[in-house]
């Protein structure tokens, strides 16, 4: 989401930046969080890609970092 917010959400341009080569992306949404909707699952589409819904809120990743740190050293 970093990168959309600093494209100005463009969902092109994220797209963009997620099919370069060599790039795997995983997209972490907050079940609960009224900033992102459950269906940018579908607009984001690539092979390198993940979706992952996490139950909490947006500043989740501030508050309760250790499911996200945990989900990152799993994935790398």
């Amino acid at each position: 989401m970093w990168h959309g917010i600093r494209n100005n959400n463009r969902l092109a341009r994220l797209n963009q930046l997620i099919s370069l080569p060599g790039r795997r992306t995983i997209i972490v949404r907050n079940k609960d969080d009224p900033f992102s909707s459950p269906e940018l699952k579908q607009k984001i589409k690539n092979k390198n890609m993940r979706f992952i819904e996490l139950p909490g809120v947006h500043d989740d990743y501030v508050t309760n970092p250790k499911p996200y740190i945990d989900l990152l050293l799993k994935e790398v």
